[in-house]
């Protein structure tokens, strides 16, 4: 087919084939732009009234005008058999970002998932169910953007008479019960297969897999789907609801329409790893949130509120900093009066505690850009260290930079989301301290702090069929500066598989590389990516993670 002409379209590469036919990438001869072409698996057989309904069947389709479903350009017919050009997107189907990179984080999940909810509610809208949806059926483009494919083709081909014989329309592991029991379908069975994809986002897994339909069907039917942190402990508890009542067996349960779900998950929906805070706008009570309010308010109302938190965050840096120095005051003076009271005991005369302490040449000093380990016979910061007396200790009694010393727990909760398959080693994440960090009863590190972990290795380990990924904690900022730190490697490990478990995941890959319109969306490419894509280790934004100094840190008072 590579160079056949049809109509003003010239073929040049196959896309891969699936249920409802072969795919190809095309260019308009005419406008010198690349379009997809799909060969419908329908034999008109020259029979003219079969011909003026599949037309109009297909004109319904053109007149699908939606920025979240793919554009329909033209129907043309050659040799009996109908093909459809349409728009051609450059871009990953939601399937092959599963299958590169694992379950994919709530917060990215499912603003994507909402474009598809508006481009299928659309569609539902003028009476047509999609009937087939599923990851492979819906894809981002370049800029961001979700598009829906082949809404409404599966009725098409569904329809006595059209399809070829021995085809089937549908996907068994995305269909509703009532598809597999040829009841009458609506949109809550869309509902039930969007359920189902946004399962397999958010877990990496379909609810059921079997070796064989008849198993998957009977899963549909009769055995509620499995909870998604059983595959992936991350996910939040309000989207498992969600999603799991989009799959509820009778369609009375389900979400009645696609909007009803897709307020359901913005009403729980995660910003940055938190859920969606609702602000009161206006004497009526009305209600955005804060993801939506930069795009409410006007450029004047956007600067004062910018203003506002600037304050307010420098206010609290400042309490901060208040907190701290009355912290080490404290503990000073308290370190000033056991120290007069054990001299008064011993009858030598004792300092007085009100009296200032010596200036100490050290106080103003730059932290070390990469501090020896903290041990007995440390000499920190300069100050000698007596014998048998903690470095930390002898630090703080002569008014040294304050020290975190070695050993120290530090507790941070991820904020950028790390992948064995998408990220690179040296790669850096941000992060942000979990507990406060207190040394001899002072805070020196409170919780909130920025920090910064590394991404030192990821190895893949087929033999045992996992990947292993290690970080490290390489910065933390304590009042307003950056401070380099040497931590132990946190490892996280992917559960191995066996090789069944692997073989059925690389046939899933490449049965998810078919139905793109993608400049890199080939069949082959696919099951590569899925293949490698076995052993994939995902850490989700917000993720605790304990790590234990092996330097000490010294401070800057």
């Amino acid at each position: 087919m590579i160079g056949t002409e049809i109509g003003n379209y010239r073929i040049i590469e196959k896309l891969g084939e699936g249920g409802t036919g072969a795919v190809y990438k095309a260019v308009d001869v005419n406008l010198d732009s690349p379009v997809a072409i799909k060969a419908l698996n329908v034999e008109l057989h020259g029979d003219p009234e079969l011909e003026q309904r599949f037309r109009a069947e297909i004109k319904a389709l053109g007149q699908l005008h939606h920025s979240n479903l793919v554009r329909l350009q033209s129907l043309l017919l050659a040799d009996g058999r109908p093909w459809l050009a349409m728009e051609y997107i450059e871009g990953e189907t939601f399937a092959q970002m599963v299958q590169h990179r694992g379950p994919i984080p709530a917060d990215e999940a499912i603003p994507l998932f909402e474009q598809a909810l508006a481009g299928i509610g659309y569609s539902h809208s003028l009476g047509i169910v999609h009937r087939d949806i599923k990851p492979a059926n819906i894809a981002v483009n370049r800029q961001g953007v979700v598009k829906v494919m082949d809404c409404g083709l599966a009725k098409i081909l569904s329809t006595r008479g059209m399809a070829k014989s021995g085809t089937r329309v549908g996907t068994p592991a995305y269909m509703s019960p009532e598809q597999f029991l040829n009841r009458p379908v609506d949109a809550r069975s869309d509902v039930y297969s969007l359920g189902v994809t946004l399962y397999e986002m958010l877990s990496g897994k379909v609810p059921f897999s079997a070796d064989n339909d008849y198993q998957i069907m009977a899963d549909h039917v009769n055995t509620p789907a499995p909870p998604l942190t059983q595959f992936f402990a991350y996910v939040p508890k309000a989207a498992e609801q969600a999603v799991l009542k989009a799959l509820a067996k009778d369609p009375e349960a389900r979400y009645q329409s696609v909007e009803e779900f897709g307020a359901a998950l913005k009403a729980n929906a995660p910003v940055n790893g938190k859920k969606t805070v609702t602000v009161p706008l206006g004497a009526a009570g009305a209600g955005m949130t804060m993801r939506s309010a930069s795009q409410f308010f006007g450029t004047r109302e956007r600067k004062m509120l910018a203003l506002a938190l600037a304050a307010f965050l420098l206010l609290a840096g400042v309490l901060t900093a208040m907190r701290i120095k009355a912290s080490r005051a404290e503990a000073a003076a308290a370190r000033a009066i056991a120290a007069a009271a054990s001299a008064q005991a011993q009858g030598t005369p004792a300092a007085n505690p009100g009296a200032a302490a010596p200036p100490d040449a050290t106080a103003n000093q730059p932290p070390q850009a990469d501090a020896n380990a903290v041990n007995p016979g440390d000499q920190a910061a300069g100050v000698a260290v007596a014998p048998g007396q903690p470095a930390a200790a002898a630090d703080a009694d002569a008014g040294a930079p304050s020290v975190i010393p070695s050993g120290t727990t530090v507790a941070v909760r991820m904020v950028d989301p790390v992948t064995s398959a998408g990220n690179q080693v040296g790669q850096t994440y941000d992060a942000t301290v979990d507990a406060d960090i207190i040394v001899h009863g002072v805070v020196l590190v409170p919780s909130g702090s920025d920090a910064g972990v590394v991404l030192r290795n990821v190895a893949q380990v087929p033999a045992a069929a996992r990947s292993d990924v290690q970080l490290e904690l390489v910065r933390l900022n304590i009042n307003g500066m950056d401070y380099p730190a040497h931590s132990s490697i946190f490892e996280q490990q992917s559960q191995a598989r066996n090789k069944k478990s692997v073989a059925v995941a690389g046939a899933r890959a490449a049965v998810g590389a078919l139905g793109g319109f993608f400049a890199h969306g080939s069949a082959g490419q696919g099951a590569a990516a899925g293949a490698a894509s076995t052993y994939v280790v995902s850490i989700a934004p917000q993720t605790r993670i304990e790590f234990t100094l092996k330097r000490k840190i010294a401070l800057v008072q």
